[in-house]
């Protein structure tokens, strides 16, 4: 049977907090294993393909955090607006001004351009778009969750179409059945990111059983191996088995989410890294620049042995990113935008 959360636990989710600092670090991984990928071979390349394929879960969590916890409170539609969907707009804004002006191509541009590259923003970006889309689709998904079986139902059906339909749809011989499916069907409410959204309320409010927890961990190990192999074997054409949506990225998600909610260590209350998880937006959104400095320097994942290196940039990566935020937060022209 599910465990409903208690009074207790809606007072401070803890393992939240955690979940985001550990989501934050395996972005930075998969970032730092996808940079050589492509120009790899022997074991640089598996090792890199093995920190790639077992962070997949890293942008996934982050969404299933937001259902956690804005589904679990009341927000006005006004509200909703004010303190979450402008302030997005606001720090995309700041961000992708950045961002254009660092790394655009003076010598070969022009104002268009710019405007472009603005829009578009680094490709890291596209995270804070999601983001907004999300928080404009609150107010249903609250209608959603009032009851049990339509949360049950609607994951079912993102599961089936947003997942599975679409790994299909890669298939050769099944993507002009898939891409007419989903032209007729139009259920494009049920496809993305709204899915993990839902998902990890699902998880946080209905707790699993020892037996479903168990069931979770072991599709979880499964998916992290099935992607692994599948790049492995598939050199030549791997991309698609890191993709968000996939069945193997949603067990680990889940799995992920799992352990850590029902993790007596993780919902116990650390100071240190409480005020850390806080920081997790601006070392998101400032890590590439600190990643292309340090290559600058001519240390990459393959400097020396990859198993070593790629941990070692990681480290080095969020914690540099760390210490920058911890500053440019005290800064009050610019705590807004971090």
């Amino acid at each position: 049977m599910e465990k409903n959360i208690t009074k207790n636990e809606k007072k401070k989710i803890n393992f939240i907090q955690y979940l985001r600092i550990v989501a934050c670090i395996a972005v930075i991984a998969i970032h730092v294993s996808d940079d050589r990928l492509r120009e790899s071979i022997g074991l640089d390349w598996w090792f890199m393909n093995l920190f790639d394929s077992i962070s997949r879960w890293g942008v996934p969590i982050f969404f299933m955090i937001i259902g956690c916890t804005l589904l679990s409170k009341e927000i006005s539609i006004k509200k909703l607006y004010k303190k979450y969907i402008f302030r997005i707009c606001y720090i995309y804004c700041a961000w992708s001004a950045l961002y254009t002006l660092i790394y655009a191509d003076y010598n070969n541009t022009s104002i268009l351009n710019l405007i472009e590259s603005f829009i578009k923003g680094y490709y890291h970006l596209w995270f804070l778009y999601a983001l907004i889309g999300i928080y404009m689709c609150i107010p249903f998904f609250r209608k959603l969750i009032e009851d049990k079986k339509t949360i049950e139902y609607f994951i079912f059906l993102w599961f089936v179409i947003g997942s599975i339909f679409f790994s299909l749809g890669e298939i050769d011989s099944l993507k002009n059945v898939y891409a007419v499916l989903q032209e007729r069907l139009s259920l494009f409410f049920v496809l993305g990111y709204s899915g993990y959204c839902i998902l990890g309320y699902y998880i946080y409010k209905y707790n699993l059983s020892y037996k479903g927890r168990m069931c979770i961990y072991f599709l979880g190990l499964l998916g992290g191996i099935i992607t692994i192999l599948y790049a492995q074997i598939n050199k030549g054409n791997y991309s698609f088995i890191y993709e968000n949506m996939l069945p193997s990225v949603i067990f680990m998600s889940a799995a992920i989410f799992t352990y850590f909610r029902n993790s007596k260590v993780l919902n116990a209350e650390h100071k240190f890294l409480l005020k850390i998880s806080e920081l997790t937006l601006g070392i998101y959104l400032i890590h590439p620049i600190i990643f292309k400095m340090i290559k600058k320097f001519g240390i990459y994942s393959t400097s020396i042995n990859t198993i070593i290196m790629i941990p070692i940039l990681v480290v080095l990566i969020f914690v540099i990113s760390l210490l920058i935020i911890m500053v440019l937060k005290k800064i009050k022209i610019l705590k807004k935008i971090i």
